[in-house]
């Protein structure tokens, strides 16, 4: 569930701050 870092997946951590 994740190990791949997926654009969804980067988009959540490294653009959560949006």
């Amino acid at each position: 569930m994740g190990s791949p870092p997926t654009p969804c997946t980067v988009a959540k951590i490294d653009g959560s701050k949006e």
